[in-house]
């Protein structure tokens, strides 16, 4: 009867500290900061005040009870070219937003001369009406995705959204794909000019002119590309024209434009 009493009261016991540890004015936010993981050049540290007040963090809420998904989800949203890698508590008061900038990748036609810039993730970082005057900017053109009208028809965008259409996730998929054969964000817009969609091809034209055809991106398409890039480095120094067909079991090179296999 004793040890059941004990139990009681040290139960009683243990709920009233984590009560007063989670009420404690300790453990609440007093400091709030941002963290650049990579040097900003669209957004700058003057942007700190207005990141923070858009995570929507409460001062002198508990340290214990942060929303950070929440959080996260309020910074993206503002600012649509940051990415936020993660929030962090430093005990007892500090927290401590991780960002880095994204990088635009592609942009897209939305007709009537209205484009939309999007990184490797088609996260829409911002929408223009003159995207020669954007290209200055940044002194390198992001590479053109290009798919049928059919697909962005009625396509309502806003900065901080993610493109949703057919094949979103087959052209995250290459940029990430690409990324492991290190083809860096600058590296890619550097080499590659379009990535375009047709008849489940895929036609990937370069800045040199040496270009690569993958057939049927339904079956096999990182085997495929794989097969085209590593293609593209080992004749890029002897060819500065021509298509690399890309097939499941093999790839081969011609002379022939690309726009034969349109």
């Amino acid at each position: 009867m004793k040890t059941k009493r004990l139990a009681i009261i040290l139960s009683v016991l243990i709920f009233l500290t984590i009560i007063i540890v989670l009420c404690s004015a300790v453990f609440t936010v007093q400091n709030i900061s941002v963290n650049w993981l990579t040097k900003p050049n669209v957004l700058t540290v003057d942007d700190n005040e207005d990141i923070i007040s858009s995570s929507k963090i409460k001062m002198n809420s508990s340290v214990f009870t942060l929303k950070k998904q929440q959080y996260i989800e309020n910074i993206e949203k503002s600012k649509s070219y940051i990415e936020v890698v993660k929030i962090e508590v430093k005990f007892p008061n500090k927290v401590v937003i991780h960002a880095r900038e994204r990088e635009p990748y592609f942009y897209l036609n939305l007709g009537n001369s209205d484009y939309a810039i999007l990184d490797k993730e088609l996260k829409v970082l911002e929408l223009t009406n003159d995207l020669q005057n954007y290209i200055k900017l940044f002194g390198i053109s992001p590479c053109e995705l290009a798919v049928d009208s059919s697909m962005i028809a009625n396509l309502n965008l806003s900065r901080g959204d993610f493109l949703n259409i057919a094949y979103t996730s087959m052209f995250k998929g290459i940029t990430e794909y690409l990324q492991e054969l290190n083809y860096d964000t600058l590296k890619a817009k550097n080499t590659f000019k379009t990535f375009m969609l047709k008849n489940n091809n895929l036609y990937v034209y370069t800045n040199l002119g040496l270009n690569i055809y993958i057939n049927n991106v339904n079956d096999n398409l990182n085997k495929k590309l794989l097969y085209g890039v590593s293609a593209y480095e080992q004749y890029k120094d002897s060819y500065s024209t021509g298509t690399i067909l890309c097939y499941s079991n093999n790839f081969y090179l011609t002379n022939e434009d690309i726009s034969k296999y349109i």
